[in-house]
């Protein structure tokens, strides 16, 4: 809801499934005109004793400047509380509000654009402090970085990715989905993995051809981020911390 997009894709043929579909090349999320959304999102969840209508109120009169003015320019919301808007916003609510704006300044813009992805207030202090000012950058050049946080999984890290444009075919997305689907079966007490069933699992993960798994889960390999051993019947995948333990 209130997102706007820049796609630019291509028409493909699956011969597999013999068929032509729509591949994104490109797709870029227009952070600006989605900024209102995550700004009546972020004041009603930590604006003090504000509220969804009045922080809606508070967005309609002033725009993506609210926080400024709330901050420096208070007599502007004075003036038009005499006129009759902000029902209910007394003195000292205001001075209130006034002062979380004040504090609030240094990560104000960091903030609305995570609630404009629909993200929670704990999930958004998390990142914050995982991360510090670099959160917007990744949230636009690779946003599965997230996953390092912890608590945050593959479908949050995906709905962030999606809500800023990022195609099912990324390469990001796919390795992230690979190490997330080894880290899942480590944690049922398998320290590898058969690159076969790793294959299958991430693929019904990820809902991308199984080549492109294949592709990125050799790249990994490769680049020495995931292990591989080969025994007489199979090919094993593990974290390279867990190589000695397989040895």
């Amino acid at each position: 809801e209130g997102s706007r997009f820049k796609i630019k894709f291509v028409q493909e043929f699956d011969a597999t499934r013999k068929e032509h579909y729509f591949k994104i090349r490109q797709s870029e999320m227009d952070f600006k005109n989605q900024s209102e959304v995550g700004l009546i999102e972020y004041l009603t969840r930590e604006g003090p004793s504000l509220g969804d209508r009045r922080a809606r109120e508070l967005v309609q009169a002033f725009g993506t400047e609210v926080i400024d003015t709330l901050a420096f320019k208070p007599e502007l919301v004075i003036a038009k509380r005499k006129e009759g808007h902000f029902d209910g916003l007394t003195e000292e609510r205001l001075t209130q509000l006034t002062e979380w704006a004040c504090a609030e300044k240094s990560v104000e813009k960091i903030k609305q654009m995570l609630y404009g992805l629909g993200l929670t207030p704990s999930l958004i202090n998390k990142m914050i402090v995982h991360f510090g000012h670099q959160v917007v950058a990744i949230v636009k050049n690779d946003p599965f970085r997230f996953g390092e946080v912890d608590g945050i999984g593959f479908a949050t890290t995906w709905k962030i990715a999606k809500a800023a444009g990022c195609p099912k075919e990324d390469p990001n997305r796919i390795k992230y989905g690979i190490m997330h689907t080894l880290l899942e079966n480590e944690g049922k007490g398998h320290c590898c993995m058969d690159d076969k069933d790793l294959v299958h699992k991430s693929q019904l993960l990820l809902e991308v051809p199984q080549k492109l798994v294949e592709q990125y889960l050799k790249e990994l390999i490769e680049s020495q981020k995931l292990c591989s051993q080969e025994t007489n019947v199979q090919s094993l995948s593990q974290f390279p911390d867990l190589f000695d333990i397989v040895e």
